[in-house]
């Protein structure tokens, strides 16, 4: 996992970026080593590479930006977990950079981006014809900001990083395929020459944005005339999924043949994200999980058990906020099925050490990170939820509080990977909204609602969550999100997914529940879905009565 960052400055006099606390920003993400590397493709045109590094994978740390000797520069924040053969001692960084290097034309270089499995954010600079390659995977688990400003008639600016400085304005570079900036027709011209290869939809399913917000993202940049951009689109690259099954049923029933295959998908899933851990001799947690005791964090602890070497502990971060009562200060409602489900993991699997880290956040410390940290990794996005959202997963991710079910023990986690459930309630109604869109338009209704929630799922949520978790030198790996298990789960009829004829706590995510009680956790498979937000009681804390989680937030003031 790393934090990136590219600037491209036209009619330059100095350097062509200067900014400390956006230095500072991607050292967090990437705390291992930090490179920087400066080329000036023409007098009139000057470019940066910036990177800071989380040694995850591979015998030794590789640093970036990396070069080879035709100047061909890479910047990755990513991991192949599937697409490409890569050794527990090899580095994915280099296997994708040397691909990238053997490709003659641009129908090559995007076949290799396509093939990637996993999470991904990357910016490519192809030498040879001075082009530049970016973009995000298809889900966009990975974040990827982009930044356009003219400051004045002798300087122009574009801008890419894993995160926002408190300088520029930025926005998400939307997860609709990969990006190619012609460098070379951009000194010509003086402004953008972008085209924009997205993937290919059938005829009767949006792609995950549709060109209309693709131009909207653009011209929310505020361009300046002289440097607007003009995008083309060439539908060329396969998604790495198949289109969501809107088969109906005949009679209505749920069909429960298909949680042993779910199991086994998701199971491969966790082994993927826990097998190229680098373990050490020592007997720190080397991975942690994202916990509130819910059935999405416990079916992936306890695949996390059944897939990560014996003998190694795992943490189970538990997050909450402070409460006005004083008697029951954090006995937050996650904080109390936590704990049930820390007993129901221990009873399970004796064998394996759980560390129940207790992460207990006050009024004052929360209000002193959002103003310090937190919302600058928030934005772009403003509403009530993010903020929440935002600071829980800041405040988890960070690991610091105590361990063991009294409470009573410091404990900072050392885990720098964590397994998080993302993607569970946008693929098998999790949500409200759901329950809403099954009981007004029956099963189309909700087909339609979980599409719309699988395409947004990028700009959404997951580049505000990665920025939030990996501001701690960690990185967030999502086994919902793997592409055979939302494609098994895409092929599925909806039906055979959930129920929503039967009440919370059943009828939602009634497929992961019957995985839950094959893996011998009963407990959790008949807890209803809560939100983060509501689970951990941060909407509490601050929130009034009248506000709404799309709201725009005042207390993520402007970075």
């Amino acid at each position: 996992m790393c934090g990136i960052c590219y600037w491209l400055v036209l009619r330059f006099n100095d350097d062509p970026y200067k900014s400390n606390d956006l230095h500072e920003a991607l050292k967090h993400r990437g705390p291992d080593s930090q490179g920087r590397v400066v080329l000036t493709p023409s007098r009139r045109c000057c470019m940066e590479f910036l990177a800071g590094v989380l040694h995850l994978r591979g015998a030794h740390c590789t640093a970036q930006p990396i070069q080879n000797d035709r100047e061909n520069t890479f910047l990755w924040n990513g991991e192949v977990f599937d697409g490409f053969a890569v050794d527990k001692d090899e580095n994915d960084t280099k296997i994708i950079f040397e691909n990238l290097n053997k490709c003659s034309n641009d129908d090559e270089i995007l076949s290799t981006i396509a093939q990637i499995r996993g999470p991904w954010a990357f910016v490519f600079w192809q030498a040879n014809v001075q082009k530049l390659w970016f973009g995000r995977d298809y889900f966009g688990r990975r974040s990827l900001l982009w930044h356009v400003s003219s400051n004045d008639e002798s300087q122009f600016q574009f801008g890419l990083s894993s995160v926002a400085d408190s300088i520029h304005n930025w926005n998400e570079v939307p997860a609709s395929g990969v990006y190619c900036l012609s460098v070379a027709q951009t000194i010509k011209d003086q402004k953008l020459s972008l085209v924009a290869y997205c993937w290919h939809q059938e005829p009767d399913i949006p792609p995950p944005y549709c060109k209309s917000f693709l131009l909207d993202a653009i011209g929310e940049l505020k361009i300046p005339q002289f440097t607007s951009a003009k995008i083309d689109y060439n539908e060329r690259l396969k998604p790495p999924i198949r289109r969501l099954n809107r088969e109906m049923p005949v009679e209505l029933f749920l069909d429960e043949t298909n949680a042993e295959k779910f199991a086994s998908l998701l199971k491969a899933s966790v082994r993927k994200r826990t097998e190229n851990i680098a373990l050490g001799k020592d007997l720190k947690p080397k991975l942690g999980v994202l916990f509130s005791g819910g059935i999405d964090s416990m079916v992936i602890a306890a695949l996390a058990h059944k897939t990560f070497p014996e003998g190694e502990p795992i943490d189970l971060l538990n997050v909450a906020f402070e409460q006005k009562v004083p008697a029951d200060q954090y006995a937050v409602p996650d904080r109390k099925t936590g704990l049930a489900g820390f007993e129901e993991l221990s009873a399970a699997f004796p064998t394996r050490k759980w560390n129940f880290v207790q992460i207990d956040v006050t009024r004052a410390e929360l209000q002193e990170m959002r103003e310090t940290r937190i919302r600058r990794l928030v934005y772009p996005l403003c509403t009530v939820l993010d903020d929440s959202i935002g600071c829980a997963l800041w405040f988890a991710s960070r690991g610091t509080g105590t361990n063991g079910s009294d409470g009573l023990c410091p404990y900072q986690s050392s885990a720098k990977v964590l397994l998080a459930g993302m993607g569970a309630d946008e693929q098998l109604a999790g949500y409200s909204r759901h329950r809403n869109a099954f009981k007004q338009g029956s099963w189309k209704s909700l087909v339609n609602e979980i599409e719309n929630d699988v395409c947004r799922i990028s700009f959404r949520n997951l580049g505000r969550d990665d920025r939030c978790i990996s501001d701690h030198g960690k990185e967030a790996r999502f086994p919902f999100l793997d592409e055979e298990v939302v494609d098994y789960l895409h092929s599925l009829p909806m039906w055979s997914k959930a129920d929503l004829r039967l009440p919370r706590g059943q009828g939602e995510k009634r497929l992961l529940r019957n995985v839950a009680t094959l893996l011998g956790l009963p407990g959790c498979s008949r807890l209803p879905k809560r939100a983060i937000q509501f689970g951990t009681r941060i909407a509490k804390l601050e929130g009034g009565q009248s506000e709404k989680g799309s709201d725009t937030c005042t207390r993520l003031k402007s970075v």
